[in-house]
This record gives C-alpha cells, structure tokens and sequence, in this order.
C-alpha cells in the first residue's frame, strides 16, 4: 500500500524536468599531420573526415582523398537536447562535451580512428551568439591515453 504515493511522488518529480533544445554552430575547420592509415600501392596516406557529437548527435564532414592535412572548411549545426534542473544553476560542468573524431574513409574495410578531442563549449553556452572556440586541439588517441602534440585540429 505504501509503494503506490511512492511512486505517483517519483513521477511527478520526473514530469517537472523540462527539456531545453537547441542547435549548436560548428566550424570544421581542418586538420594537420595526421598519421598515414592507408599504406600500400595507394600510397601512404589517409582519407579523413571529421565527426562532432553531442551526446548520441553526431554530424561529419565529407572526407578529403589521400590527405594527412584536410582542409574542410565545413559549417555544421548540432541539435542538442539538455534537461534544464541540469543547467539552472549555471552549465559549468553540467553540459555534455562536444566530441570532435577525425577518422579515416575506407571502402573496402571499417574506417579508422585518427584520434579525438574533447571541446567544452560551457562559454558558448554561457554567452549565446557571442563566444566561440577557436583554436586547435590535440587529438587524443583513447586506447593510448597519451595526447600526440603533432596532430591537431582547428
């Protein structure tokens, strides 16, 4: 008998969570020094593109063939989903990174991982329409955990 206001308390909690939804600007830019994924009568080379992601969001540029320094110059818009109780108080450390992974194109095979980086944009959502991230990251290769400083990304 007691479980049932137990439960109608819990999911009037759960009703109150309002969702606040929105798009984030992004500018994929290029990437340098890369390392050489394909090998082989093709060349030494890779075939990157760039993927940003928000949680389960992701979008990605077109890849540049046989390129260890693409330039993609590319504008893409995330839509986001966040639960406002998360972010009232101020987003520091509430908002979900945004994910910036460049992989290799491959055809014949599944793509390759080149590396990632974690980008916080709690500024951009601190001061909507008025700050940006510009600058490059160091790609992180997470089964190394060790970031290589001759790979960045703009």
């Amino acid at each position: 008998d007691n479980q049932l206001p137990d439960l109608i308390e819990q999911a009037a909690v759960v009703d109150e969570v309002k969702k606040i939804k929105g798009k984030l600007k992004v500018h994929m830019v290029g990437a340098r020094c890369l390392r050489k994924a394909d090998t082989g009568f093709s060349g030494d080379s890779s075939d990157p593109y760039c993927e940003c992601s928000i949680g389960s969001t992701n979008v990605k540029t077109k890849h540049v063939s046989k390129s260890l320094n693409p330039d993609w110059v590319d504008f893409k818009f995330i839509p986001f989903t966040i639960a406002a109780n998360k972010v009232k108080d101020g987003a520091e450390g509430n908002l979900p990174n945004l994910r910036v992974k460049v992989m290799d194109n491959d055809t014949m095979a599944f793509d390759d991982f080149l590396g990632e980086a974690d980008v916080d944009w709690t500024e951009c959502w601190n001061n909507p329409g008025k700050w940006m991230v510009n600058s490059e990251f160091k790609l992180e290769d997470p089964e190394k955990r060790v970031s290589d400083k001759k790979n960045p990304v703009k």
